[in-house]
């Protein structure tokens, strides 16, 4: 879905700028779902966000052990 004269960067410019957005607005929040990168099921904000970080820590410990 797209939103006539807002581009996707500005959405992501506002959030970034807005960090009370989605306290304001927590139903919002509670709705994204996101594509899991080890499959292609939903996963929650919270998950996907575990995954990225276990992914940074299994990258660090990869270049840290070399």
């Amino acid at each position: 879905m797209s939103i006539p004269g807002v581009s996707e960067g500005e959405i992501a410019r506002f959030l970034i700028n807005t960090p009370g957005f989605f306290e304001r607005h927590a139903e919002a929040l509670a709705a994204v779902r996101l594509t899991s990168p080890h499959g292609m099921r939903a996963v929650s904000l919270q998950e996907r966000q575990m995954e990225m970080l276990r992914d940074k820590i299994k990258g660090s410990n990869t270049r840290s052990s070399r």
